[in-house]
């Protein structure tokens, strides 16, 4: 697999918004030590499968400037977060967004646990015979948020809340009377 690093103009090929070169000034030097022990299959593995997790996980801002590029950004109509500026070409959040995840892929604990929604008020439980619910443990984080809050920390304003492609385990409460 090649990489192609799209460059802000829509290219068809492109599959990541980061390369090597990128993560290596931005990745400190442990995880640089790690990156760099790869292949070079590895490597580009990995920026293609964080780049893919980034687009299938948001409902971006603005519309997709061509139909035929191969990824999400750049898009038109898209506006910097509490500003008028128009957004030119792929957002920095997003390329340091991707090396996060490219991060969270080295760290070991991806892909399986990537995004998994820490469990709060989630059944563990249930004993219809004389109702008796089990709840597990709080473990520190708020209803619903996942593991890598980062990723939707660096991307605020770049995509649509209310419309956010579930990722993860989703949970709801449910209150019996």
């Amino acid at each position: 697999m090649t990489v192609v690093v799209e460059t802000g103009i829509g290219l068809e090929e492109a599959n990541s918004y980061i390369d090597g070169a990128y993560l290596v000034g931005y990745f400190s030097a442990e995880r640089i030590e790690k990156w760099e022990k790869l292949s070079q299959e590895a490597q580009d593995s990995l920026l293609v499968s964080a780049t893919q997790f980034i687009d299938l996980s948001y409902r971006w801002i603005g519309i997709r400037k061509s139909i035929e590029q191969g990824l999400n950004w750049p898009r038109e109509n898209a506006y910097y977060p509490d500003t008028e500026t128009l957004i030119d070409g792929i957002p920095r959040a997003v390329r340091k967004a991707t090396a996060e995840t490219v991060a969270l892929l080295l760290s070991g604990n991806a892909p399986a646990s990537l995004f998994m929604v820490i469990q709060e008020a989630q059944v563990k439980r249930e004993k219809l015979a004389v109702l008796e619910t089990e709840y597990f443990e709080k473990k520190g984080a708020a209803e619903g948020e996942t593991a890598y809050e980062i990723l939707n920390l660096l991307l605020a304003g770049l995509y649509n809340e209310d419309l956010r492609k579930s990722c993860g385990i989703q949970t709801a409460e449910v209150i019996r009377s």
